[in-house]
């Protein structure tokens, strides 16, 4: 099974189906298919999502890539809270999930 660490507050986010990708810093190899996120701080905090693309790419193509309305300068303040020396030319893993089906 695929894992990688998750920014506890980023799991509502997840779960309302606002957040449905994530970037990690140089060439991370995972593949479609299941992931889970595990909480940083929160050990209980756990979700399994459903990986669609993993693409490695510099940061600054990221926008354009996603189709975002958001330039280079709104998307690097956000990965710097994350990897505070990051360098816009520098390789990222972009990975797009779905997140699970809500239970009604």
């Amino acid at each position: 099974m695929q894992t990688l660490d998750l920014a506890d507050h980023h799991f509502a986010a997840i779960m309302d189906g606002y957040k449905t990708n994530t970037i990690r810093r140089g060439v991370r190899l995972l593949a479609p298919g299941p992931l889970t996120f595990n909480g940083i701080l929160d050990p209980k905090l756990s979700i399994t999502v459903a990986v669609t693309d993993v693409v490695h790419l510099p940061l600054i193509e990221i926008p354009r890539v996603i189709s975002s309305k958001e330039t280079i300068d709104d998307l690097l303040p956000r990965v710097r809270e994350h990897y505070p020396d990051i360098d816009p030319n520098e390789m990222v893993t972009l990975i797009e999930f779905k997140p699970p089906r809500k239970r009604y």
